[in-house]
């Protein structure tokens, strides 16, 4: 069960009329009246019976239930069993539809993107033009970003969190495998589900190059950025525990096994499967060198490329082309036969 915090009466009465949650007739009314915080429409409201009446019957019971809860939250008695339940509050069944569709929420594999299916491809599943897709996700988006929604949300945002905070505040995609079959995920995909939770907003973790953080994006850009430097000036590979005492990370709140995580995803970063790290731009060419000095004889690159590849991790691996281009523009090696390359001399 996931109890949402007590909202006081002091907090959302002071809420934005055009960010509250509101049914958007009845931001419209309160605009035209200049109404700005909730809490004035609510005073208004409770004296102007005519303002209530010419909203519609639609409006008139979504605006009582929008009250109902806000005095569920006032008294602490708001819970939900499921992040489906908060889904099913706050929006339609169509815009739930493509939301799931376009975050890939029913997918089993490791990725995550933002565009699992394409808006052409849930529109002709929906039977719906591209736009109009386009609109219901910029719709979903919108009503889950309110600060009731948001606020609705906050008890699994905060579950989240602490499972992210146990990992060494960043949790990668196998670590985030372990929440996956918990009831109230309801079957999605748990990596999929924290994505689109930190687009609504990055206010308890971010996403950064596929891993989740409580740490704010800047300083995980800035340990990275710290990293690079020191692995463009090393020719050769660096243990993870070396290179994060070079970088006098230890009184940081930084942990060994965090630290490795991070760069694991970085583009620019080559990771071992024995977490050592290097740059490729500088340290690859000494590591092809020597690969093919423990050969004792001339490599094609596809079997060079496959032996790196087998000491990297799965992120880290490079395709023939990138060796290849690293064969042919260091002088340190020769083509001896088509493909086939050895040391210089």
């Amino acid at each position: 069960m996931f109890i949402c915090p007590i909202l006081p009466r002091s907090e959302w009465m002071a809420w934005p009329i055009n960010e509250a949650g509101l049914p958007i007739r009845a931001v419209h009314c309160a605009e035209r009246l200049g109404i700005r915080t909730l809490g004035a429409w609510f005073e208004r409201s409770m004296n102007d019976d005519a303002m209530i009446r010419g909203l519609g019957s639609v409006t008139r019971a979504d605006l009582r239930d929008f009250f109902q809860l806000i005095e569920q939250l006032e008294q602490g008695r708001q819970y939900f069993l499921t992040l489906d339940a908060v889904l099913d509050r706050f929006i339609e069944k169509a815009e739930k539809r493509v939301l799931l569709r376009r975050y890939g929420w029913l997918r089993t594999d490791d990725d995550l993107s933002r565009k699992f299916m394409s808006l052409q491809e849930i529109g002709n599943e929906t039977l719906v033009t591209r736009e109009r897709t386009r609109q219901v996700l910029e719709q979903a988006l919108h009503r889950l970003r309110q600060r009731m929604a948001l606020h609705c949300l906050t008890p699994f945002y905060r579950y989240v969190a602490r499972f992210i905070d146990s990992r060494d505040r960043l949790a990668d995609m196998d670590q985030l495998r372990d929440l996956d079959g918990q009831a109230w995920l309801s079957g999605y995909h748990a990596a999929s589900v924290c994505l689109l939770l930190s687009d609504l907003t990055g206010a308890h973790w971010v996403e950064h190059r596929q891993t989740f953080s409580t740490w704010p994006k800047t300083e995980l850009e800035a340990v990275e950025a710290l990293a690079l430097a020191r692995l463009r000036a090393l020719d050769e590979p660096i243990a993870n525990e070396k290179l994060f005492a070079d970088l006098a990370l230890v009184d940081t709140g930084w942990t060994r096994a965090a630290f490795a995580r991070l760069l694991a995803r970085h583009p620019r970063i080559l990771t071992t499967t024995d977490q050592r790290h290097y740059c490729p731009e500088r340290s690859l060419p000494h590591v092809m060198a020597a690969q093919i000095r423990r050969h004792g004889d001339a490599m094609h690159y596809r079997d060079l490329t496959r032996t790196i590849n087998e000491s990297l991790t799965p992120a880290s691996r490079q395709g023939p082309g990138t060796i290849l281009a690293q064969l042919n523009a260091d002088t340190r090696f020769v083509r001896v036969a088509p493909g086939r390359y050895h040391l210089r001399g």
